[in-house]
């Protein structure tokens, strides 16, 4: 370039020649292969519909074409929906999406596209066929939706609302008609004119025919026909093209020589005749061949405009020729090397994307391509790197084989360049980057040569100096090696050079260099030596872009880089006007977010895809960006909201090879972007103007298992068995068809986009039912991205539709129904349970509340009744017969004996409802039972003179039963009947026994006597209606016979119970006036012979006679004294009772005559205290005391009896429970004796004399064993340990004549007085009698055994004094201890 610079008028030249070569029209015709297998014989029409697709009508049938695949629509003569015939001459697409097709002698048919159907329409009926009427030569929809149709024989207009056709005929003489009934052409202008061309395109009559105007308002048409002596006329008359361009030249080709321009206004034609001299000027084509020239079917057959305005005029026999109106010139298109397949050109069609097709007789499809677009493309020697205008309005360039310039090169650039030449190889050196500092100096960057600076020289003759700064291997302040990227000067005026090795800071004065360099040690060093671009931002945050590793911020202060786009290489930074920073890279195009320190990448607001490697960009002075990709250079708007591509459309191939950072803009708002081996350069706002064109998307084909279907417009419904299915769809774009990209998503499948890619099929394969909606997004080369959709409906099968569902849910109701109903049913089943279990908890609740009720109460009747019966019972017994009191005392006595019986009964009814009460059975002679019991009566009977008569077999029976139950319903039904029968009845009771029931045997394996006992009476007897209840609690009849015999209603209701809990039945009949029979009928376990002799008589519970007699002589002896006044001797008895009547009662009873002493004590814990510290002989004490005032009676007794000081005592408990049980409690707590409420005070007395001689009597076995083996007891019970106990410290301290009671005391653990008392009780002796004998007992056994002298054993036992030791063993033994020793010798 530099060698341009010396010859710039040459080097000028060049560049303008060059510049204008690329600036010239771009037109490209290739030929689109038709479908194979089909041969078209020719293209008679071609057609665009609103859909985009592409229609042609050939001699072999229809034919649609979206850009890759073709569809073929032919005559089937077995479906009568097919295409009529296959000779198809015109099409005409309506706006209703139908297809019209007029067939050459076939008719007029009218396809559905969405059904691919075909209906036939009759243009005229006629009987019999007529060619003229089904020869279709013209077909056209004009502005308001009428469909005209010229064929052979004439005009029609189709009124698709009534489907009739309107006839315009030709009628000779009348002017106002068409001017020839062959139609070959119809048109419709900008204005709604209607204009009709006629005429044999193949006749040798070339007069035939006429351009006709349409008045659309009287349906007359105005004749324009050839005028012989008319130059502005028709230059003949047979019409074959009609057109008006965008300029509104009005346009008519005829048959011959005939190209006309027409103006409207005139009615005047212009001829444009063949100029062979003047071939490049405005004429209709010719053949070359001279003899070809005057055939009849020459003419021109169609015009066109193409994007950029020229006019293409098509003819049968010569090709085509192009007219640009611009500059008028002609360019002729006739041959192979034109890019025309052949020159006989029939029709043609410009689609809405601006490319024109035009179709031949042998049946080729031309496809031609205008490329007219805003950017210039300039051809260069090599690759370009960079761009630089100086002041002078001179392009400097930046290029791989030196520094070059522009279209323009001033003359301050000349002498620069001439200077440059001499002080450096600028000339053949690869340059990078071009730069100024704000101080005008120019820099220049070199991929192989280092740095260059050019300093200007103020002065008009003066000139610059050159700097060159390279690498020197030996100086480390030298520049980095490799190649130099570019230079940055910084607002602080900090110089930055970018270079392969890294970054450099240069020292302009020292001319030194500071170096920032990557680390691997250093994670705050640079992410990578080779720099690509920096930039400061308004912020003043420095950044740097690098070849590989990424992005990095530096802090110029500490020389530390932070990192971000890892990995990436960085191609430009760019801040824009808003202040917003934008990356390039390989990962995209990112901005950053200040506020959150992070990078965005920029997606297509279309596709919502990030954009490809971003090699260079640059902002206009509109705020657009502008990015060069891969595929072209793509424009964002100012708002960021949307993106436009100009690739191929626009002359940018696609893969062009943009350079990194290649951009720069001029001071005339023009963008320059460099490239291998050429730049571009556009004004933003022209190339803006262009209007994009969007594709058209549309769904080619569904084929369900492979077989195609044919959906509706919007939905299409599938069984759920044809859940595997394709669908094909195509932007339809014919410019470049190759660079069209799809995406596509089946929502409520798909969970994302499908990547973007060529493909243009979509595959599922086992889709669930449901319903879907397919989505298909599709951009053309220009990067417009378009979306269509499809409702997809995949019916489920029949056991999953809604009737099935509903049927289903009825079913399931019907269930849940049912299933609640049950439910509910069990839960009211549950809940009526539970209410009944509630009821009998709380019966059960009400009856232990009773019971216990029941069992207090009887407690609480027993005291007083005891008070009451035994002062009565014992006044009794010492008061005469003829005592005046005596028959009153006898009726108290009698009438509280009642109400104990009335008392033990509730209780026994308590213990029945409780459940408590058990068997206790044992063996008996039950005829025995039964005649005692009823031996009770007699006395009965006979103060009221009843006979009562008791049969029972003779012998004895042993069985087993519980006698005292038996005996309360023996005592019950008796009762009952001596109660209602009058004096002088009877009564009698009978006992029966059956045979043994074998098959009723227990699984005991003993056999069971069935007894009956019947008690019958001749009473009153009980009304028939009161039968059922007399068993119940508490019943009592009615009536004025009962009234006088009333009770309480418990007796027979307790008999019932009793012989229910033996497992028997109690039974009544009566008869009014006739008495009442009772039954009681009972199984009973019999013995076996052989215990039946092993049984003897019934032993007997009473005390003895003796007993009884000797505490009456004792009561008969002695006077009542006081307890305190008595002797020490006789017995202690404590009395521990909380009711205070009875206790004082108990207290005179034991007091009197001076038979005992007494203590009293109200509770249980006042009782336990007192028995610690008087040691009694004996404790009477109540059960029943309340637990809060102390300790009740069985746990006073268990704790008496486990405790060592008062073991010793006898016990006895006195209750108001009756029961076996509670008699066996009380006993396990180590109680000596038991004794019920209410109580006889001879009985008590007599329980009390008893245990106090045998604990008399035991006192004496303790002497004894003592005298006898002092040091061999065997001993077992809590006394007898304590005795041990006692003998051992005895014999620990034998020897110590200092051994004492208090010694004792405290060895034992007891005081004084609860020693003497434990040992008065147990051995009757005080302590010091007790150590003294067992000292004396073992110097008897040493004496024995000749162990040692008297004096010896008398130390050895601890007497002192040997004169006191002989007087005690006199005393203990009866003789001294010589007499003892001389008596074993003559023993001996």
């Amino acid at each position: 370039m530099i060698r341009f610079a010396i010859r710039p008028l040459l080097g000028l030249s060049l560049f303008l020649f060059s510049g204008a070569s690329l600036c010239a029209q771009n037109t490209i015709l290739e030929t689109v292969s038709t479908p194979p297998g089909i041969d078209p014989h020719e293209i008679a029409d071609i057609r665009q519909d609103s859909r985009g697709y592409l229609w042609l009508a050939t001699g072999s049938g229809l034919l649609r074409y979206d850009g890759h695949t073709w569809r073929v629509y032919q005559h089937d003569p077995k479906t009568a929906n097919s295409l009529a015939g296959d000779n198809v001459r015109s099409i005409c697409p309506t706006r209703d999406g139908l297809i019209w097709i007029g067939g050459w002698s076939a008719g007029l048919d009218c396809m559905n596209p969405e059904t691919g159907k075909f209906t036939h329409y009759e243009v005229v009926e006629t009987k019999e066929y007529r060619y003229e009427n089904n020869s279709i030569s013209a077909l056209l929809e004009d502005h308001l939706g009428n469909l005209w149709v010229g064929t052979v024989g004439g005009l029609y207009r189709f009124e698709k609302a009534t489907g009739k056709f309107t006839p315009y005929k030709s009628i000779a003489g009348n002017p106002g008609t068409i001017s020839h009934p062959h139609v070959s052409s119809i048109f419709e202008d900008k204005q709604g004119t209607l204009w009709v061309g006629t005429g044999d395109q193949g006749s040798l009559k070339t007069m035939e025919g006429g351009l006709n105007k349409l008045d659309r308002k009287t349906s007359t048409f105005t004749r324009y026909l050839h005028n012989p002596a008319d130059p502005n006329s028709l230059i003949e008359n047979r019409i074959l093209a009609i057109f008006e361009d965008s300029r509104g030249t009005f346009w008519v080709g005829t048959g011959g020589d005939g190209l006309h321009t027409f103006d409207r206004k005139t009615g005047k034609f212009t001829r444009h005749s063949f100029q062979e001299a003047h071939s490049d000027r405005l004429s209709c084509p010719f053949p070359k061949e001279k003899n070809l020239r005057s055939f009849p079917t020459n003419g021109i057959r169609f015009f066109l405009e193409d994007p950029a305005g020229g006019i293409w005029i098509g003819t049968l026999d010569a090709g085509a020729n192009r007219y640009d109106p611009k500059s008028g010139l002609v360019t002729s298109y006739k041959t192979a090397e034109d890019g025309l397949p052949d020159f006989n050109l029939l029709s043609a069609c410009r689609t809405r994307d601006g490319t024109l097709w035009v179709g031949t007789i042998p049946g080729h499809l031309i496809k031609i391509t205008t490329k007219y677009s805003p950017i210039t493309e300039v051809e260069m020697p090599s690759g370009i790197h960079y761009f630089e205008e100086d002041s002078t309005g001179t392009l400097w360039i930046g290029s791989i084989v030196g520094l070059l310039t522009g279209d323009f090169v001033s003359r301050e650039a000349s002498k620069w360049l001439v200077e440059a030449s001499k002080q450096t190889s600028l000339s053949t050196d690869h340059v990078t980057r071009l730069n100024r500092d704000r101080q005008g100096n120019r820099w220049i960057s070199t991929w192989n040569n280092g740095l260059y600076r050019y300093e200007r020289r103020i002065g008009r003759h003066s000139t610059g100096k050159f700097t060159h700064y390279r690498h020197d291997s030996s100086d480390v302040s030298s520049i980095s090696p490799g190649e130099a990227a570019g230079y940055y000067q910084d607002r602080a005026g900090t110089d930055w050079v970018l270079t392969a090795g890294g970054l450099d800071k240069l020292d302009t004065r020292s001319g030194k260099f500071t170096h920032y360099r990557h680390d691997d040690r250093d994670s705050n060093s640079i992410s990578n030596n080779y720099i690509l671009t920096v930039i400061e931002d308004r912020t003043g945050a420095f950044w740097v872009g690098t070849n590989g590793g990424g992005l990095n911020l530096m802090d110029r202060k500490t020389g530390k880089f932070a990192h971000f786009l890892p990995w990436s290489i960085v191609t430009q930074l760019v801040e824009d006007a808003a202040g917003t920073l934008w990356v390039a890279s390989t990962a995209g195009l990112h901005y950053y977010d200040r506020k959150r320190g992070v990078f965005i990448a920029f997606t297509d607001p279309s596709s919502g895809k990030p954009l490809p490697f971003v090699k260079a960009f640059i902002e206009d002075n509109h705020r657009n960006l502008w990015v060069a990709v891969t595929n072209g250079i793509a424009a964002i708007s100012a708002d960021r909201r949307s993106l436009r591509l100009f690739g191929a459309n626009y002359g940018i191939s696609p893969g062009e090879d943009f350079f990194f950072g290649g951009s720069y803009k001029r001071r005339d708002g023009s963008i320059y972007f460099g490239s291998m081996d050429r730049y571009f350069h556009f004004q933003p706002e022209e190339l803006l103007k262009n209007r994009p064109i969007a594709p058209l998307l549309n769904f080619a084909a569904f084929r369900v298992h492979n077989r195609t279907i044919t959906p509706r417009a919007k939905s299409v419904e599938l069984a759920y068995d044809q859940n595997v299915f394709s669908i094909d769809f195509a932007a339809i774009d014919f410019r470049h068809p190759e660079l069209h990209s799809y995406t596509h998503k089946l929502e409520n499948y798909d969970r994302e986009w499908h990547p973007i890619s060529a493909e243009r099929t979509a595959d599922y394969a086992y889709v669930p039912p449901g319903n879907y909606r397919f989505r298909v997004r599709a951009a053309n080369s220009d990067g417009i991205w378009v979306e269509k959709s499809l409702v997809i409906i995949i019916s489920p099968p029949w056991w999953r539709t809604g009737w099935a569902y509903a049927s289903y849910a009825l079913i399931l109701a019907g269930l849940f129904y049912v299933g609640w109903q049950a439910l509910l049913h069990r839960e009211r089943a549950k809940t009526a349970l539970r209410i009944r279990e509630l009821k009998v908890q709380q019966l059960a609740e009400m009856d232990r509340l009773k019971s216990d009720f029941f069992t207090n109460v009887t407690h609480e009747f027993r005291t007083p009744l005891t008070l009451i019966i035994s002062p009565l019972e014992y006044w009794l017994s010492n008061m005469s017969e003829s005592d005046p009191y005596a028959s009153q005392f006898r009726s108290m006595l009698r009438n509280g004996r009642s109400l104990l019986h009335l008392v033990n009964q509730l209780l026994d009814l308590s213990k029945l409802e409780g459940g408590k009460m058990q068997l206790d059975l044992k063996p008996g002679d039950l005829i025995h039972f039964v005649n005692r019991v009823a031996g009770s009566f007699h006395s009965l009977a006979e103060s009221h003179r009843i006979a009562f008569r008791v049969t029972a077999p003779e012998g004895s029976l042993w069985l087993k039963f519980d006698a005292d139950k038996l005996e309360k319903v023996l005592n019950n039904v008796l009762s009952n009947a001596f109660k209602f029968t009058p004096d002088n009845g009877q009564v009698s009771l009978s006992l029966q026994l059956s045979s043994v029931w074998e098959n009723q045997q227990k699984t005991t394996g003993e056999p069971f006597v069935f007894v009956e006992i019947k008690v019958r009476d001749n009473g009153p007897g009980i009304p028939a209606g009161q039968l059922e209840w007399i068993f119940d609690r508490f019943y009592q009849m009615d009536g004025s016979l009962a009234r006088g015999h009333e009770g309480s209603g418990i007796g027979l209701a307790l008999a019932r119970e009793l012989v229910e809990l033996h497992e028997g039945t109690i039974a009544v009949s009566s008869k009014l006036g006739q008495g009442s029979e009772f039954r009681v009928s009972l199984p009973l376990e019999m013995l076996h012979s052989a215990q039946s002799g092993q049984l003897g008589k019934s032993p007997a519970n009473a005390v003895t006679l003796q007993s009884y007699e000797t505490i009456e002589a004792r009561l008969s002896e002695k006077g009542t004294q006081e307890w305190s006044d008595l002797h020490p001797e006789i017995p202690l008895i404590l009395v521990v009772e909380d009711h205070a009547d009875l206790r004082d009662f108990i207290m005179r009873s034991l007091t009197e005559n001076g038979i005992y002493r007494v203590m009293e004590a109200v509770n249980g814990a006042e009782g336990y205290r007192i028995a610690q510290e008087q040691i009694p002989d004996l404790i009477i004490s109540d059960i029943m005391m309340p637990v809060q005032a102390g300790l009740d009676g069985l746990e006073l007794g268990r704790r008496l009896k486990n405790d060592e000081n008062t073991s010793h005592i006898p016990v006895i408990l006195l209750t108001a429970r009756t029961s076996v049980e509670n008699k066996l409690q009380g006993l396990e707590t180590g109680a000596d004796d038991y004794l019920t409420k209410p109580f006889e005070v001879r009985e008590l007395l007599i329980r009390v004399g008893n245990l106090i001689e045998g604990r008399r009597k035991l006192k004496e076995l303790y002497r004894r064993e003592v005298v006898l083996r002092p040091a061999n007891i065997t001993i077992s019970s809590v006394d007898e340990q304590f005795l041990s106990r006692a003998m051992a410290v005895i014999e620990r301290f034998m020897s110590d004549e200092n051994f004492n009671v208090e010694t004792f005391g405290k060895e034992i653990g007891m005081s004084r007085m609860q020693l003497y008392r434990k040992l008065q009780a147990l051995a009757g002796q005080s302590p010091s009698d007790f150590i003294r004998t067992f000292r004396l007992q073992r110097a008897a056994q040493l004496l024995s055994s000749n162990a040692g002298t008297v004096s010896q054993i008398a130390d050895q036992v601890g007497f002192a004094s040997h004169s006191y030791f002989s007087k005690c063993f006199q005393d203990q033994f009866g003789r001294t201890p010589s007499a003892f020793l001389a008596e074993l010798d003559r023993t001996l």
